[in-house]
């Protein structure tokens, strides 16, 4: 029988893997979809039909029991919590979906970003899917989309290869056909097509028909009329953590024109309002990057969903200014080894693919430590043989690490193979040698030396 679970934190390849409704929130990690209850914080269930790598998820507003996802192997999946089963698959598309946006008044669109150059609707009654597209205008490489709350005949899409943001209005009939759609664009520093000043993140004021926030990578934030398609508000010419800008959040009724971003570099939420230049709060909330932030549940409540670089996942009450639940996960991305301690049963080592080495007390379910240290995937760990407190880790690079758990450092790494280290072990006799091999096809007999010793 299952003892413990430790739950996998969001992956950091792709954007748009966290996802909510007014009583539900998920993320997904590399190859599962984990969804809580917002008002306990317990896990509800995790979604394990997933084959490949997961690169997008979304919750439909108009049934809080739906969520659709994408793979990387070009696959959209409509599934039904409530049954718990596919309500639609589609398989084959041109490219990896990367962003959702559903349709704020027709339940039976949604609309899809791929990381090629279009974005198609997907009418889920026929299963069909629709080009976005006008005539022989072609849309440039979409990072992210988001159709108007206010308007539902407009969607705004921005790009992740310029600095270009489009919009597509289909009338006010709100049909969506792509002989009728009319375009327009909006530049934020004309000339400027460096990769770094591309779009990241889309926001429609809730409170307004016309107002669009646009973050771009780089860290400017700039407030659109869309009528007009003038600039009305620019923000932050650049994040001081000089991070990249990750995520905005519009405040709603709870606070008329305020709006929250994020960076990855540094764990501080910034709120802003659009009748000032300079942010109003700046809360450092941790200590590290952030992923993702959006309101969860109703809006009222100032609830966020955060999600940060480390995959910690956690839901910050903005009003009270605390934590309302914060869990840290287990690894973001798959992991590869585990190592029950052999002075000690309850301690628990793991290593992954996102290069971090975890210990762990099962009995507790607390994570201990996260080992300092190294560059690259951790393939496989041992403890030292006599029950002395030191791990051993063969590691992508051709190194081997050792770290001391007591003294919370690395004594010994060794870079013996010109490949990926794939096991390494201790001479259970003699433990001052070890042991290592490599896709290089060597082994290689080495001797242990703790290099704080040497000096």
């Amino acid at each position: 029988r299952q003892v413990t679970l430790f739950p996998a934190g969001c992956q950091q390849w792709q954007p748009n893997v966290t996802a909510s409704s007014s009583t539900r929130y998920c993320y997904a990690s590399t190859m599962a979809i984990y969804i809580y209850d917002l008002e306990t914080s317990e896990l509800e269930r995790i979604l394990t039909s997933v084959e490949k790598n997961i690169s997008a998820v979304h919750w439909n507003p108009h049934n809080e029991n739906q969520l659709i996802y994408g793979c990387i192997d070009k696959r959209i999946v409509i599934w039904d919590l409530e049954k718990d089963t596919c309500c639609l698959e589609i398989s084959g598309l041109p490219g990896i979906p990367t962003d959702f946006s559903w349709h704020p008044s027709n339940p039976d669109i949604v609309t899809i970003a791929l990381e090629t150059m279009h974005i198609y609707h997907l009418h889920i009654t026929r299963a069909d899917l629709e080009v976005a597209s006008c005539r022989d205008q072609a849309i440039i490489k979409v990072s992210t989309l988001q159709w108007n709350p206010k308007r539902p005949h407009v969607l705004v899409c921005g790009c992740s290869n310029d600095h270009l943001v489009t919009c597509l209005d289909y009338g006010a009939a709100g049909g969506i056909g792509r002989d009728s759609v009319g375009f327009k664009r909006l530049f934020y520093g004309e000339g400027h097509v460096d990769k770094k000043n591309s779009v990241s993140v889309l926001a429609w004021d809730p409170l307004s028909p016309n107002y669009l926030c646009v973050g771009y990578m780089q860290g400017s934030i700039v407030l659109y009329d869309m009528d007009s398609t003038t600039v009305i508000g620019n923000f932050a010419s650049r994040q001081q953590s000089g991070g990249m800008l990750r995520a905005l959040a519009w405040c709603g009724s709870a606070s008329p024109g305020g709006f929250l971003s994020v960076d990855d570099r540094s764990g501080t939420l910034k709120l802003w309002n659009v009748a000032q230049a300079n942010p109003m709060a700046i809360l450092p909330i941790r200590k590290c990057g952030f992923q993702s932030i959006s309101f969860v549940g109703k809006l009222e409540m100032q609830l966020c969903l955060c999600s940060f670089t480390d995959g910690t996942v956690g839901v910050y009450a903005l009003r009270e200014r605390r934590w309302r639940s914060i869990k840290v996960l287990s690894h973001s991305e798959t992991v590869f080894t585990c190592a029950f301690s052999p002075a000690n049963p309850n301690i628990l080592a793991t290593g992954s693919f996102d290069g971090t080495v975890k210990i762990w007390d099962v009995t507790s379910q607390v994570c201990l430590q996260v080992l300092p240290g190294h560059g690259g995937v951790v393939f496989y760990l041992a403890w030292h043989p006599e029950g002395e407190d030191r791990i051993m880790a063969a590691i992508s690079s051709g190194e081997v690490w050792i770290w001391d758990i007591a003294r919370r450092q690395v004594v010994m790494s060794v870079a013996n193979h010109a490949e990926p280290v794939y096991c390494c072990a201790w001479n259970s006799g003699d433990p001052s040698l070890g042991a290592s091999v490599s896709r290089d096809g060597n082994l290689v007999v080495f001797a242990v030396k703790d290099r704080s010793e040497e000096r």
